[in-house]
C-alpha cells in the first residue's frame, strides 16, 4: 500500500509510512486544512469491503473516538472514502517504546527504576479505564505503548499511551489461533490466553506485568520463539527473578512484578487500578542510587524539581465533568474530531481554541469561533495570544474549563 505515498485519502494527504500490521498500514498524514499531523491507519483490501470486518470496524472506531483518557492514544475520526477504510489517530513523534528501548540499549544507557514503574502505573491507568468501559487490548507489547514529551521548561515527567485498544478484536475469530499471532507478541500473552480460554482484563495485567520484567531487566522472562513453545512456557517455565539481573533491586518492586506475572489470575493483581497504585507505593519508597539512570525524555533533574501536572477541568451541565493532564505543549480544542480535545456541543466551533502550555504559564488564542471564548466574562479578541491565569474560568459555549 505503499502506493498511497503523496495522495489524499479525504482530507488527509499522506506523507510517510510509520508501521504495517496485518491488517493494515500506518501512514504518517497531513490534515489538509490545519496542517494537523495525524497516524492513519488505512486498512488491507480485501478487509475493507468485508462486511463482517466492516461490522467490527464499525463497533470499534464508535468506542474508540468517544474515549477520553491521557493513557490511551486518542482517536480521532473513521472514514470510508473511495474504497479506502480508515481511522485517524493521533500522531505521538519519535516511534513507539520499541524504538526507545532500541535507543537505550544501543546507548547502553539502562532505564532508570522509577522511570520504570511509572511508566507501566500509567499504562495500568489506561488499561483500567479501558477495563471498566467493557474493552479488553488483548496484545500489549512495546509496540503499541508511546511516550509523549512532556512540556519543555515545567520539569513534569513525560506521559505513556497505550495504542490499538480493541484491533484484536478485529481479526476474524478463525484467524484468531496462536499460529497468527506475530511472534514478537507471544512473549506477552497470559497462559489463558494462549490456552485459548475467555479472557478479562487481568489478561491485560500479566502482559503489562511482562514489559514491566522487560524495563526493570533489559530482556525478557521467556525466549519464546514459536505457537508451540509460547503454549508450554507460559503454562509451565517460571521466570528467572528480575533481582537475579539487577541485583539492587528491592524486594517489594521484584514481588509486584512476579505478582503481576502470576500463572494463575487470581494471583495477579485484579484490577489496573490496583496494579498502579502498588508501583507508585513501591516508587516512593526507593532509594536514590536507584534513580541515576536517565531516559531522553525523562531526566533526574526534571524529576527532582518537578511539581505536581497540572490540570484541566472542563465541565458541562449535562455532561460527566473531564479531568485531563496538561502534558503536552499545545492543544487544539473544539467540535471536530481532529482536535486534540473535541468538545461535541453544537455551541462549539469547529476548532473554537488553541492552548499553549509554556514554562507553567498557559496561553489561550480564541480561533475566531463563533460563540466566542470568555476569561472571567471578558470576551478574548480572536487569533490574539492572552494569558490565562490558574483557577480562573474560561467560558467557551456550553462549557466551563479551569486549570489548576
Amino acid at each position: 500500500m505503499s502506493n498511497l505515498l503523496g495522495q489524499q485519502i479525504a482530507q488527509y494527504i499522506i506523507e510517510s509510512v510509520l508501521g504495517e500490521g496485518s491488517i493494515g498500514v500506518v501512514y504518517k498524514a497531513r490534515e489538509e486544512q490545519t496542517d494537523h499531523r495525524v497516524a492513519l491507519r488505512v486498512i488491507h483490501n480485501p478487509l475493507a469491503h468485508d462486511a463482517a470486518f466492516q461490522h467490527r470496524f464499525w463497533e470499534l472506531a464508535q468506542t474508540a473516538v468517544s474515549w477520553q483518557h491521557a493513557n490511551i492514544l486518542p482517536v480521532y475520526e473513521a472514514n470510508f472514502v473511495k474504497g479506502n477504510l480508515f481511522m485517524a489517530m493521533n500522531l505521538v513523534e519519535g516511534g513507539s517504546l520499541t524504538d526507545k528501548m532500541r535507543q537505550w540499549g544501543e546507548m547502553q544507557q539502562p532505564l532508570a527504576l522509577i522511570d520504570a514503574l511509572n511508566l507501566v502505573a500509567q499504562l495500568a491507568d489506561g488499561a483500567a479505564y479501558a477495563h471498566e468501559m467493557g474493552m479488553l487490548h488483548r496484545s500489549i507489547t512495546p509496540r503499541n505503548v508511546f511516550i509523549r514529551r512532556a512540556p519543555q521548561g515545567t520539569g513534569y515527567l513525560a506521559s505513556t499511551m497505550l495504542a490499538d485498544f480493541g484491533v484484536a478484536h478485529l481479526i476474524a475469530p478463525k484467524q484468531k489461533g496462536l499460529e497468527n499471532i506475530p511472534v514478537p507478541t507471544l512473549p506477552y500473552l497470559s497462559p489463558e490466553r494462549v490456552l485459548g480460554e475467555p479472557v478479562d482484563g487481568r489478561s491485560d495485567l500479566y502482559a503489562l506485568g511482562v514489559l514491566l520484567y522487560q524495563l526493570v531487566t533489559g530482556h525478557l522472562p521467556y525466549d519464546i520463539a514459536s505457537a508451540e513453545n509460547a503454549v508450554h512456557t507460559h503454562l509451565h517455565a517460571f521466570p528467572q527473578s528480575p533481582r537475579q539481573s539487577r541485583t539492587n533491586l528491592p524486594g517489594h518492586v521484584n514481588h509486584i512484578i512476579m505478582k503481576a506475572m502470576a500463572k494463575q489470575a487470581d494471583q495477579r493483581f485484579q484490577t489496573g487500578h490496583d496494579l498502579a497504585m502498588a508501583l507508585r507505593a513501591a516508587s516512593t519508597h526507593l532509594d536514590v542510587n536507584l534513580m541515576t539512570a536517565e531516559l531522553d525524555v525523562i531526566s533526574l533533574q526534571k524529576r527532582m524539581n518537578r511539581g505536581k501536572l497540572p490540570r484541566l477541568y472542563i465541565t458541562h451541565p449535562y455532561e460527566t465533568t473531564r479531568i485531563i493532564p496538561l502534558d503536552q505543549e499545545e492543544l487544539i480544542i473544539g467540535r471536530s474530531p481532529n482536535n486534540d480535545i473535541r468538545l461535541s456541543d453544537e455551541s462549539i466551533s469547529r476548532r473554537h481554541i488553541h492552548l499553549q502550555f509554556k514554562s507553567g504559564k498557559l496561553i489561550v488564542i480564541d480561533l475566531n469561533s463563533t460563540n466566542g471564548s470568555f476569561i472571567d466574562d471578558d470576551r478574548l479578541l480572536a487569533h490574539k495570544h492572552q494569558a490565562w491565569p490558574a483557577k480562573h474560568k474560561l467560558r467557551i459555549g456550553s462549557y466551563v474549563l479551569r486549570w489548576e
